[in-house]
């Protein structure tokens, strides 16, 4: 066997300080570090289905259990030790998640005191203990542990087999000298900190315990310990290294795709190469894989098997390309953490291989492993599926910026072996996965020279991949040859210039309802050709499940786990939720990654942005709609375009007579050669009529007035307004409206406005002016009786107590003698109003029984300004409950954009808003103040009526929690505005689409440029009011 560490036979608990507590010590009796492989009896057997091994003797399952505060039991390994008052656990498993101790979010800060090496801190310890029978003892065993966080000792039998570190690498121990035949007794004392605490500074929950699998490798007396398989243009390589006593009767057998080659086994060291005429090469979208197998033979006899299937892939840079097999590359991907929420980073095979193909489905082809190296079967499932892989070294030490230098540890020789493990550990652990095609030496560990050799060792053993080095100079690197952008808006990144590829490791950080601008980025991506493309940060959100005493299911983040140091809900950052729903950004990122980039530039241009794959086969169907009403469709065989490639779709798109006010569409959808649907892309086209101005009939009514009230009644109707907002609103003998409407400019926030938990931002400015409590009180009215119509205006300011802030509001309703209220709102800022907004608009509370909205614009699933893509214009009809994603922290949800009408209604009746032009609405069942108070999904209840927000404008997504604010387009500055809108009662679809046709003469729109916040009057209030936030 290979002695990692020198042998050490016995180990007590007083010795654990110098193992624990000292850098340069990172195992004990461990065996090198080697090839992710099974032995088995068979052929087909990988590590995914590493149980149909007769070879391998699996140890997961119960476990007897103690958690103790600290190291408290000398004598628990023993064989006779009493474990009768433990309790049981699930290994693999994390024992945060089984109700012993808690998690803690402590993200960019250490958990422990900044001491290093040491630990100054109470540190808990999980000790497992496990009987288990075999039949017969091989000539070898080994023992492997895949991972165990933070640090742990292993004793058999009462012997003391070795101490590991490196949560997240194999650990294997030679045992065949302390296994017997019949019962045995495994036991472990995992540590919940060491000095590794210092270099496992990740951002994730963290937790403890064995929680990968656990198993013995019966081996025979000649066996393979570790092999190698390098590839080139001609052929394949394979080195392999055996363990054991050769006789000479042994041999081994290589053998590829049918092609056979034996060798004797007089050396340990064999080498074997397989020459290929054609050799088929691996890329995400051609995964071409080699079905390797080598056995050792004895006298005819098989003794293991070991099933490896491989391929031909080399990345390399070259001038501003990336390359891959000598062709650029983009990059669609997402960073992604092994995590469960109810088992944390004990992840199953099930859950990789549903998480990699919904990736792959979501027209993604790459995947970071952040941040470190993979449960085994990842690797193989990201090789077959084809999904490129950014391997990472388990090490990031972001925590040590308490010292001001993120790079404090990759500075000092003292921990460069330590570095070097952990590096090591990666490479020769994945060296022969086909997927990966750029090894990372670690996130954020600043910058020094145990990075630069980092970089350099990794070199030395792989000429063909490239290497990251994450916090090398984004803009002139040292050891990478490309350049990095990350959490930042697009004039950062052109700032990087076209000499070198540019890559985004990390953007588009998508905490609860984000990102936006994704359309945006990939725009520049796909006209730039020194931009790579990036992995987007993250896949799934890190919440912890739980329920509440009513079994409601919420999950837990940063602060919940009695963690006084902690980031709050920033551990919420991914893709999709906690229990793996996808949010609705994540179809955003699909298109925005379509193989198909269409743009409108006198007709539909097409790129290609496959790598490899030309756009044979593919085709794209069409239609045309005058507004949501389809006139033309078709379908076109896509010309067949080389990667990257840009060509024409022959579409005739030219639509004959223009309808007064119609708006014209064509939607595409882009269809695979296997016949999936890639992508839609819809464009309006340049099509447009205004209608005449509308004529009303002439109509009688009655008008009563007091201080605070208008009323009016027509023939079919009766109208209220109250203090200038409309209160009472009747049509026939069905009340629409019994509540008094408000203007309001507030949303929940969403945590690119602020977290309200930790980094409040644009929060703390709305709070200051109190703009949630925003409220219209009319100054002066007027009412003016013509024979078509009555016009009623009021004039106010919307504003709160006690600040010099708001808006001066002119409101005028013109009525008509069908009941229709033509709405103008204007408003101008004044005073201390912040320069940025989240929404200007009115909400209406209106009766539960208008349980159904139907809107023309966009859809069905939610959408924001700077998140519009996945969400094409058209007729959606959808139940207010099914309406709004509910985040796992509570914040605004289920916007629309681009709406003409909405049409609210149930029971046979319902009321009718019509935009003049565009407009958005959200339509909520819970109220605005319990879902900007609620901390947890749990704490969100429905209400008693139902809430239609209708608005002139609402701010876009961006990605500020991480990142950019919304860029200029998608902001909303604040500004003087004028928001017309009709209401109106609800008379079908037919109806609503005639009133979004008609011209009223007025439209929504800008009435200034940004407000900007006198300096004087700004200056005098902060001298006068005490900032407390």
């Amino acid at each position: 066997m290979i002695a990692y560490a020198n042998k050490i036979t016995n180990i007590n608990s007083a010795d654990n300080r110098e193992y624990l507590q000292n850098q340069n010590c990172f195992g004990i009796n461990k065996l090198r570090p080697r090839a992710n492989s099974v032995p088995a009896d068979k052929e087909g057997v990988y590590y995914k289905n590493k149980e149909d091994s007769a070879l391998l003797f699996s140890l997961n399952g119960d476990y007897r259990f103690s958690y103790q505060k600290s190291d408290c039991f000398e004598d628990f390994f023993t064989e006779t030790y009493d474990d009768s008052n433990w309790q049981n656990i699930d290994v693999p498993s994390m024992w945060q998640f089984r109700g012993y101790g808690e998690c803690s979010y402590p993200n960019t800060c250490y958990p422990i005191p900044f001491a290093p090496p040491y630990v100054l801190c109470e540190n808990p310890v999980g000790y497992y203990r496990k009987k288990f029978y075999i039949d017969s003892v091989s000539e070898h065993t080994i023992l492997h542990f895949g991972g165990v966080d933070n640090a742990f000792f292993a004793y058999l039998n009462g012997e003391f087999v070795g101490f590991s570190k490196v949560s997240r690498s194999p650990a294997e121990f030679d045992i065949t000298d302390k296994i017997r035949r019949g019962e045995n007794v495994l036991a472990v004392k995992v540590f919940t900190y060491s000095d590794s605490t210092y270099l496992e500074n990740q951002d994730m929950l963290l937790a403890s315990g064995i929680f990968r699998d656990v198993y013995l490798l019966k081996l025979g007396h000649l066996y393979v310990y570790d092999y190698r398989v390098d590839t080139d243009c001609n052929g394949i390589d394979i080195t392999v290294n055996l363990e054991g006593t050769p006789y000479d009767s042994d041999s081994i057998e290589f053998s590829l795709d049918g092609q056979i080659k034996t060798f004797d086994c007089r050396d340990k060291q064999i080498k074997c190469r397989f020459e290929l005429d054609n050799p088929r090469l691996w890329t995400a979208e051609t995964p071409e894989l080699y079905n390797l197998t080598i056995k050792t033979i004895n006298n005819n006899k098989i003794g293991e098997i070991h099933s490896k299937k491989i391929g031909i892939m080399h990345s390399e840079v070259v001038g501003n390309k990336f390359l891959i097999n000598g062709k650029p590359i983009y990059i669609k991907g997402v960073n992604r953490h092994e995590y469960d929420c109810k088992n944390g980073r004990a992840i199953s095979v099930e859950m990789i291989e549903k998480e990699l193909r919904l990736i792959k489905e979501n027209n993604l082809n790459a995947i970071r492993c952040s941040h470190y190296p993979n449960n085994p079967a990842f690797y193989e499932i990201a090789s077959e599926i084809g999904l490129y892989v950014m391997d990472e070294a388990d090490m990031e030490t972001h925590g040590a910026q308490v010292t001001g230098d993120q790079g404090y540890f990759s500075k000092k020789e003292e921990w460069l072996p330590a570095y070097i493990d952990r590096v090591e550990r990666m490479y020769e652990c994945q060296k022969n996965e086909v997927c990966i095609f750029i090894w990372s030496v670690g996130n954020e560990c600043g910058r020094g020279d145990n990075m630069k050799k980092c970089v350099e060792f990794i070199k030395e053993r792989d000429k063909a991949h490239e290497v990251l080095h994450v916090q090398d100079d984004s803009a002139n690197p040292q050891y990478t040859k490309f350049k990095k952008a990350g959490y930042c808006g697009l004039e950062e990144i052109k700032s990087r210039g076209n000499d070198m590829p540019v890559m985004l490791v990390e953007y588009a950080h998508p905490m609860g309802n984000s990102p936006g601008f994704l359309e945006s980025y990939w725009d520049y991506i796909y006209t730039n050709e020194q931009m790579l493309g990036g992995f987007v940060w993250e896949f799934k959100n890190h919440g912890f499940y739980a329920e509440d005493e009513n079994g409601k299911v919420y999950y837990k983040y940063g602060g919940d786990f009695h963690d006084y140091c902690n980031w709050a809900n920033f551990n919420l950052d991914g893709m999709l939720l906690s229990d793996g729903t996808p949010k609705p950004t994540w179809y955003e990122l699909g298109q925005v990654s379509s193989p198909i980039y269409a743009v409108f530039q006198n007709g539909v241009k097409i790129k290609n942005t496959y790598d490899f794959l030309d756009t044979d086969g593919m085709s794209a169907g069409w239609e045309i709609t005058e507004d949501y009403n389809v006139i033309r469709t078709g379908n076109c065989e896509l010309p067949k375009l080389e990667p990257h490639a840009w060509g024409k779709l022959d579409i005739d798109y030219n639509i004959g007579d223009i309808k007064p006010g119609a708006r014209y569409y064509l939607t595409l959808s882009f269809i695979g050669k296997n016949g999936r649907e890639l992508s839609k892309k819809q464009f309006e086209l340049p099509f447009y009529k205004e209608n005449d101005l509308f004529t009303p009939e002439k109509f009688s009514c009655t008008i009563s007035e007091n201080r605070e009230n208008v009323n009016v009644i027509g023939d079919n109707f009766e109208i209220r307004f109250e203090n200038g907002m409309p209160a009472k609103y009747c049509v026939g003998s069905k009340e629409l409206l019994s509540k008094r409407a408000e203007l309001n400019f507030y949303r929940a926030p969403i945590d690119n406005d602020g977290i309200a938990k930790f980094k409040r931002r644009r929060i703390s400015q709305w709070g200051k002016i109190f703009l949630k409590h925003f409220k219209f009180t009319p100054i002066n009215s007027s009412i003016e009786k013509n024979d078509d119509s009555v016009v009623i205006a009021f004039s106010g300011k919307s504003c709160p107590k006690s600040k010099n802030a708001g808006f001066d509001i002119e409101i005028k309703y013109t009525i008509f003698g069908s009941g229709n209220i033509l709405t103008q709102i204007k408003g101008k800022p004044y005073g201390r109003m912040p320069d940025v907004l989240p929404r200007i608009g009115v909400v209406f509370e209106l009766n539960k029984e208008f349980d159904t909205a139907t809107w023309y614009g966009r859809g069905s699933s939610q959408n924001y300004p700077d998140c519009t893509l996945a969400s094409p214009i058209g007729l959606y009809s959808m139940r207010v409950d099914d309406m709004n994603f509910m985040f796992d922290y509570p914040q605004d949800t289920g916007n629309r954009e681009c709406v003409r009408f909405v049409r609210l209604n149930g029971k046979g009746s319902g009321i009718n808003i019509t935009g003049y032009d565009n407009m958005s609405f959200s339509y909520h069942n819970f109220e605005l103040n319990n879902l900007t108070e609620a901390e947890h999904r749990n704490e969100v209840v429905t209400s008693d009526s139902n809430y239609l927000y209708i608005d002139y404008k609402v701010r876009g997504l961006g990605s500020h929690s991480c990142g950019p604010e919304p860029e200029k387009p998608y902001e909303l500055y604040t500004h003087e505005f004028e928001f017309v809108f009709l209401m109106s009662a609800d008379r079908g679809n037919d109806a609503a689409l005639e009133r979004a046709h008609r011209n009223y003469g007025v439209r929504s729109g800008a009435l200034s440029e940004n407000y900007v916040c006198d300096e004087t009057v700004k200056h005098a209030l902060e001298y006068a009011d005490c900032d407390l936030d």
